[in-house]
């Protein structure tokens, strides 16, 4: 009697053992794709750091060069308030027009959404009959399919809404070109620190 009892707790083991090292190699897998998402997401902030310093280095110069003692301190202060005053609206219109054309294309897709037209109503029945495969309910499985259906509308008016700010936002900076070439390349002679301490 013991030893069925052994055997059948050896016999017990074994699947929770291959459970185990099943769930190790799914964590080493989660792990590889995180690994490669953080390198993507470092590369990306690298990028980022050096927009940023091709950006404002330009600009605290031009904002600096023709200042002199106690005006550097100032002009620094108010330079980062305008930077920061202009990155808070900024992002503020971005926002509000980002969700002004996202409703806008919703609308536009949505009108080519008629029950009428045989591909949309294939499309919709495909959806749900695959959603019955699954084991969903005939009625639960329709909702579903119409309600994956909105979801691909949202995104695809949210990719089109994004596109509008990349191309408006690019024809801005494309329009402030030549404000830029209107700055003085300027022989302005270099600041001295030691001025701005007393």
């Amino acid at each position: 009697m013991e030893r069925a009892a052994g055997d059948d707790v050896r016999h017990r083991r074994i699947p929770v053992h291959s459970a185990g090292f099943r769930d190790i190699g799914r964590e080493r897998a989660a792990l590889g794709c995180l690994l490669e998402e953080l390198i993507v997401f470092g590369l990306l902030l690298i990028v980022r750091g050096i927009g940023l310093g091709m950006l404002f280095i330009p600009i605290t110069t031009l904002s600096l060069s023709t200042l002199k003692g106690q005006q550097i301190g100032q002009g620094a202060a108010f330079t980062g308030m305008m930077r920061q005053l202009g990155g808070s609206f900024g992002i503020a219109l971005v926002t509000t027009f980002m969700a002004r054309q996202n409703m806008v294309h919703r609308s536009d897709l949505v009108t080519k959404l008629d029950v009428n037209n045989p591909s949309v109503m294939n499309h919709v029945n495909g959806i749900a009959h695959g959603f019955e495969a699954k084991g969903m309910a005939t009625n639960i499985a329709l909702q579903s399919s119409y309600q994956s259906l909105d979801y691909s509308v949202a995104k695809q008016a949210a990719i089109l809404s994004y596109m509008d700010v990349f191309l408006y936002l690019g024809i801005m900076f494309l329009v402030c070109i030549p404000f830029v070439m209107l700055v003085k390349g300027g022989q302005a002679k270099k600041a001295d620190l030691s001025e701005a301490m007393h």
